[in-house]
């Protein structure tokens, strides 16, 4: 009997383009700047988010991100780690502070992730009515 022998070989991994997946909307109110986020997204998907988002708030000073998720927003990993580096850096474009709304266990993972690296305040829940007291009034408006 004779020995068979595999030979593998080397694949040439490639970078593929998708269609970006997840849907956002973003309003500014003042200082605040509500983004809210549906669906399923991938790493495309969080890229246009992230263009619109610096889009919205290139004119802004000290304002604050509030994230509305919906039960069936979730990331794939790829979108994951791209939202959580693009997240990080938002202080550079003004951002003094993060409420987000985790309806699910996957938001929830991501937000667990971001306030762990974060250096701005940042407060994450499920619970809208107590979001809603923390969003307003912001620190920085006047009465």
């Amino acid at each position: 009997m004779g020995h068979r022998t595999h030979h593998t070989r080397k694949r040439k991994l490639h970078a593929y383009s998708f269609a970006a997946h997840g849907h956002h909307h973003l309003v500014v109110e003042g200082k605040l700047v509500h983004c809210y986020l549906e669906g399923a997204f991938n790493e495309e998907g969080v890229s246009l988010l992230c263009q619109s988002l610096e889009r919205a708030v290139h004119a802004l000073s000290e304002w604050v991100l509030y994230v509305h998720s919906t039960p069936c927003t979730l990331a794939t990993p790829e979108a994951d780690y791209h939202a959580r580096g693009r997240l990080l850096a938002l202080s550079h474009y003004g951002c003094i502070g993060i409420v987000f709304q985790t309806q699910n266990v996957l938001m929830k993972r991501l937000a667990e992730k971001i306030a762990y690296q974060i250096h701005i305040p940042f407060f994450a829940s499920d619970k809208f009515e107590e979001l809603n007291q923390l969003a307003t009034p912001l620190p920085f408006q006047k009465p």
